[in-house]
């Protein structure tokens, strides 16, 4: 079989390499929009700063929005980025990843290809994840390919994750080696919902009810953490604990210790049962204020609108900054900036608002 598909083989041109950790004060090469975008006609999902804060990526449904947030200019828009993989950045440079769906021959479906965007250079990768890909002169697909559910990075930026919705018994989490763009390897052929790298070592996943952190290499199930009613969830940087929701609390857990550190509490989600969904979850880069967000829909059928409960808390007193206001802040999603100076938020009706940090006054939505 292998001498079959290499005999005759010409030479192949080389892949794009993806980037080794360019900043972003080196500009971005793809190209400015032509038009305003609209926050009436494309409603934001996602947002995420770059490690440098000079740049704001914002996912909405014409494509992933790169904003000069302290400009209030729209320096790049990439058409075909589509939810729901929120935009994610390196932790060492001007590099993106998010999803972009795509048609491919043969697949009657679109597919949500994890892609990475290097802004300083303009460079575009796709990276398939842990599925067996197209093989033989026709292409053919094994398997039908799967659409990717969450990019992420190790903290160090070595590698990038591709999370697959898999099958069961079929790996769901690929590694992808940032300074070659080539896949490295992959992880957890349990059925899992989300998954995160606390190190290069190590991945944890999250399904409905549990959580589980792996060892890279071998595959190996370190820990387990019961009782999660949800399976977003935080990793504490630098750490062996974890932040998870388990009935109305947040709780920051210890596994390597089995222990409790703190818990958060988010009044009324237990009780609201089925109707809540968690909105958002994250911290701050400084570890320092937790974030959180969960609705309910209220009102009669086909007339339905989302009301927002939000939480920022300061870790160390457990104090909700939010908590007294006589309009209190309420979001879908939140960023703030890598050095404090800035907050926006993805509002309820979908617009992108900077927010003043220290007394959480909205500002003008930047589009």
């Amino acid at each position: 079989m292998w001498a079959w598909r290499d005999a005759g083989r010409e030479e192949e041109p080389a892949a794009p390499v993806m980037s080794e950790g360019s900043p972003c004060s080196e500009g971005v090469a793809y190209p400015a929009p032509e038009d305003r975008l609209s926050g009436e006609r494309a409603p934001a999902w996602a947002l995420s700063f770059d490690p440098s804060g000079e740049l704001l990526a914002v996912l909405t449904t014409e494509g992933l929005s790169i904003w000069d947030w302290d400009t209030r200019e729209e320096v790049a828009r990439l058409a075909g980025v589509s939810g729901p993989t929120a935009p994610v950045f390196s932790p060492t440079g001007c590099l993106v990843a998010a999803g972009v769906e795509r048609e491919l021959d043969g697949v009657d479906t679109p597919v949500t290809m994890a892609t990475s965007f290097d802004l300083p250079s303009g460079t575009t990768v796709e990276h398939l994840g842990p599925q067996r890909g197209p093989s033989g002169p026709d292409g053919v697909w094994v398997d039908e390919p799967e659409s990717v559910r969450e990019v992420g990075f190790s903290p160090d930026g070595s590698l990038m994750t591709v999370f697959v919705d898999a099958r069961m018994q079929e790996p769901h989490v690929g590694l992808v080696d940032t300074a070659t763009g080539e896949p490295v390897g992959q992880a957890v052929e349990d059925s899992v919902i989300t998954a995160s790298m606390p190190d290069s070592e190590r991945i944890i996943t999250a399904d409905a009810s549990q959580l589980t952190v792996w060892d890279v290499r071998s595959g190996e199930e370190l820990h387990t953490v019961r009782d999660l009613t949800e399976p977003d969830f935080l990793v504490v940087p630098g750490t062996d604990e974890v932040v998870f929701v388990s009935g109305d609390r947040l709780v920051w857990w210890d596994y390597a210790r089995r222990r409790e550190v703190r818990s958060f509490t988010m009044g009324g989600f237990a009780d609201a049962g089925t109707r809540a969904e968690l909105g958002h979850l994250g911290f701050s880069p400084d570890g320092e204020r937790l974030y959180a967000d969960w609705y309910v829909f209220t009102g009669a059928e086909g007339d339905q609108t989302a009301e927002h409960t939000s939480y920022v808390w300061d870790v160390r007193s457990g104090e909700d900054l939010l908590a007294g206001a006589e309009d209190p802040l309420r979001f879908r999603r939140a960023a703030e900036h890598p050095d404090g100076e800035a907050l926006v938020v993805i509002t309820p009706e979908d617009r992108v608002v900077p927010v003043d940090p220290d007394t959480f006054e909205p500002g003008e939505p930047l589009f």
